[in-house]
């Protein structure tokens, strides 16, 4: 074994080894060209030592020897001590910002105090935008701008019938009957008393028809569904009601339901139409009521209408008839340009809102678009020569949760109009008040079909083709 004496000798003696650098630095082809800029020299490199510097670099010159040689670093930085935080509202605490640091900072600041401003408005006033929309007002200030409008509606109770215009006696009379239940449903189903009736006696008897002029009668509205779907949507309507769903939710799973059922169980499901038009907007914007201020007011839309199909007869063809409209200047039998229904007339219109909504809204929306439905009406008859023709009163439907009622705007020149409030025609909180929105609708699309499209065929749709007038139609009875 080698003693340690031997050992440091023979380590004396041994020639140090250097690891060749991974990077070295090599001089650029540049220094080697005789017009280059002198480098400094080594020693001038050494001194830079006074500088701070304590690392060491290897350095490799022309001829490929190495001579480690000391590169100069900047000194390091002191580590700074932390400073104790600053009491809020303290000068010194405001950062120092330039102007144009200053300006976006006050920006900021604003648009965040506006939109904490507009959530606790939204709040408070249960809008469900989050301060993207403003409010312009509440229902009744709006109610009381259309009583002095261009074109005024106003309000009136439906009270004594005998005291209504003689065009809404009728239809008046048969929404009354809806309202009390009496004859809804024809005698044959009189097995279903015990789960449609309300348990007094007199009125589950009265629900159902008394003779057979009333069966007669009921037949020729329509068919209704079963006791199995009633409560199909009985359950879940009061779903939609428990779960507080929004009001596209009761649209597509309760209204729409049985809009198309009771379409589908009359004689006219393929004349008549019920379409869910909630993005149809008035068209031209003209139709809007202008009110005092001169400023429009609100363009309100619809859930729902009831149409009625113009290609029916066999001798018509639509394309046709729409090439034949669009050479005389129509571009739209209604006062929507909504492609769906453009050449399907709207005869009666349905509002919709959520429970516990009331019904100011609703109404509010209506009479704006059935006033746009008037002046429409007004403008094709002055167009074809008819002016002089009086504008049958238009049903109107508002349905707010569970609750259906109707409504009437009646014409009254080109100075106002009235709109007539309210007939309960049932709800879909109970089976029996299902059957009565069914039978309710029924008489409506009857009413479409048998009172309106006459009138409209006669007076607009065929003078506008240049065609001769229809034989009568049997009114509503």
């Amino acid at each position: 074994m080698l003693r340690s004496d031997e050992i440091e000798k023979w380590l004396e003696s041994a020639a140090p080894t250097r690891a060749r650098p991974l990077n070295p630095k090599k001089r650029a082809l540049i220094e080697m060209s005789a017009n280059a800029t002198p480098q400094p020299s080594r020693k001038a490199k050494a001194r830079r030592i006074d500088e701070g510097c304590d690392k060491v670099d290897v350095f490799v010159d022309r001829e490929g020897s190495e001579e480690e040689i000391e590169t100069p670093r900047p000194p390091m930085p002191m580590p700074m001590r932390a400073m104790p935080p600053l009491p809020q509202g303290t000068p010194s605490a405001t950062p120092i910002l330039s102007p144009t640091q200053k300006s976006r900072h006050d920006a900021d600041s604003r648009s965040r105090s506006q939109s904490h401003s507009q959530s606790e408005v939204s709040v408070g006033t249960g809008s469900s935008v989050g301060g993207k929309r403003k409010r312009t007002g509440s229902p009744t200030k709006k109610w009381s701008d259309q009583l002095v409008a261009q074109y005024p509606v106003r309000r009136q109770p439906v009270q004594r019938i005998p005291d209504l215009p003689p065009d809404l006696q009728e239809l008046v009379l048969a929404m009354h009957e809806i309202k009390y239940m009496r004859g809804i449903l024809h005698e044959r189903h009189i097995v279903w008393k015990g789960d449609v009736g309300p348990g007094v006696p007199r009125e589950d008897d009265n629900m159902f028809t008394q003779t057979a002029e009333e069966g007669e009668k009921r037949d020729q509205l329509g068919t209704v569904p079963d006791l199995a779907w009633a409560r199909k949507r009985f359950e879940r309507a009061q779903h939609c009601l428990a779960r507080v769903f929004a009001e596209a939710e009761w649209n597509c799973f309760v209204y729409s339901r049985l809009l198309e059922k009771a379409l589908e169980g009359t004689r006219y499901n393929t004349r008549a139409n019920c379409a869910y038009i909630p993005s149809a907007r008035i068209h031209p914007p003209d139709l809007v009521p202008l009110a005092t201020r001169t400023s429009l007011s609100e363009s309100k839309k619809v859930d729902f209408c009831i149409t009625l199909e113009l290609n029916d007869d066999p001798s018509w063809d639509l394309d046709e008839l729409q090439q034949s409209l669009y050479s005389v200047g129509v571009d739209s039998l209604n006062h929507t340009d909504y492609a769906g229904i453009r050449w399907t007339p709207i005869a009666v219109s349905i509002e919709t809102k959520m429970p516990y909504a009331g019904t100011i809204e609703a109404s509010l929306q209506l009479s704006t678009w059935g006033a746009a439905h008037i002046k429409f009406l007004r403008q094709m008859l002055s167009k074809v020569g008819n002016a002089a023709v009086p504008i049958i009163p238009l049903p109107l439907v508002v349905v707010v949760g569970n609750e259906w009622e109707m409504y009437y705007m009646q014409d009254c020149g080109a100075k106002k109009a009235v709109m007539w409030t309210s007939i309960p025609i049932g709800d879909t909180s109970t089976l029996g008040g299902i059957y009565q929105v069914i039978t309710g609708i029924q008489r409506l699309i009857q009413w479409a079909e048998q009172v309106y499209r006459p009138w409209f065929e006669e007076n607009i749709f065929r003078p506008l083709l240049g065609l001769a007038k229809k034989a009568s139609v049997p009114t509503l009875e």
